[in-house]
């Protein structure tokens, strides 16, 4: 069984190829990854880079940790954002923070693929626009997501 955090990374990952103008969105992502990959060997853009900040566990410290024996995680997820060589650069980083926005603001446990949910609350943090000599002469942007989970003390791949 995977680990929870590996579940809802794969769910992040999931979600945001759903991000499609067939789904009602304003943009269709080409590709959503989480490894490592060269500017040149993305091939469909707008695309997205998930990346996973340190765990911080929330409850370490305090009494309710023994009693149900549920880890209380908060994790800072980066979406490195590679938009398309357009005309309207502006207007494309505005359409896909608001679907990425609309989509886990309507889906806040960020449901895997058999609808089951993998975090408590997902979180919105802020965006921004990215511009490094990497995305040039694209445009970039970067969206941060807090999301929150549970996950059993005895059994890491357990969600509470």
């Amino acid at each position: 069984m995977k680990s929870v955090r590996t579940r809802l990374r794969e769910s992040i990952i999931y979600n945001l190829k759903k991000i499609t103008k067939e789904h009602g969105y304003n943009v269709s992502i080409g590709e959503v990854f989480s490894n490592p990959k060269a500017i040149d060997a993305i091939n469909i853009r707008p695309a997205v880079s998930v990346k996973f900040g340190e765990h911080e566990c929330l409850n370490a410290n305090d009494g309710t940790l023994t009693q149900g024996f549920e880890l209380h995680y908060k994790v800072l997820v980066t979406l490195v954002i590679y938009l398309e060589n357009n005309n309207d650069i502006e207007l494309e980083r505005e359409e896909i923070v608001a679907d990425i926005q609309r989509l886990f603001m309507n889906n806040p446990q960020i449901p895997d693929e058999f609808g089951n949910g993998t975090c408590f609350e997902c979180m919105f943090q802020n965006d921004y626009p990215y511009g490094t000599e990497e995305t040039k002469p694209f445009g970039g942007h970067l969206i941060q997501l807090i999301c929150y989970y549970r996950q059993n003390m005895k059994d890491p791949t357990k969600i509470c």
